[in-house]
């Protein structure tokens, strides 16, 4: 049996696998780490959306499709754990 999938199908299993194997690998059970947009961090860290895009590396980010427009995702504990690293400097 052959089953025939859209890219974008494709691109979202990829993209739901990617989101297990990063809680795999920090050793979260999964789906108990939250991961917010992109407009949610920038509030959470008090900045703008744009700034947060600049630095997104120096938080815990996966980027989810293929395009140059995909949707970033941050994990919520992370950006609480930085901000308050962050603040405490």
């Amino acid at each position: 049996m052959q089953i025939e999938l859209a890219q974008r199908d494709i691109d979202r299993i990829a993209h739901r696998v990617a989101l297990i194997l990063l809680n795999k690998l920090q050793g979260d059970t999964i789906g108990s780490e939250e991961w917010v947009s992109t407009r949610e961090a920038a509030r959470i860290l008090g900045v703008s959306e744009n700034w947060l895009r600049q630095t997104k590396d120096r938080y815990p980010h996966v980027k989810g499709g293929g395009s140059q427009q995909s949707q970033l995702r941050f994990l919520r504990s992370g950006l609480i754990k930085s901000f308050g690293a962050e603040a405490s400097q």
